[in-house]
């Protein structure tokens, strides 16, 4: 039974992008061909279909993590490497640009 549901959602999520792959193309052809508006509609059309469909497809966090995790001292530590390695940079490149003209 498990596996009866597992392929019911694996061609129900087929037949989405079919419609999706073809309105597309719909107006794909429609710009190309009948009105050069359609241009602008296609992608204004593609982000909303992205964000109604983002919180289906993207979980969202239940809870907001505690300030003394693990990520977030990570995400300190990652981001002073990269302000530091920014000013040793800054500082050698000027260097050896004066040094070699």
């Amino acid at each position: 039974m498990h596996s009866l549901a597992a392929g019911y959602f694996i061609i129900r999520r087929i037949k989405e992008k079919l419609i999706v792959s073809g309105a597309a193309i719909v107006f794909l052809l429609l710009a190309g061909f009948v009105h050069p508006f359609f241009a602008l509609i296609s992608p204004i059309a593609a982000l909303a279909l992205f964000l109604v469909n983002m919180n289906k497809l993207i979980p969202s966090i239940k809870k907001e993590e505690a300030a003394s995790s693990r990520e977030f001292w990570m995400f300190i530590g990652s981001l002073s490497y990269f302000i530091f390695s920014y000013y040793h940079y800054s500082t050698n490149f000027f260097t050896c640009l004066q040094q070699s003209f």
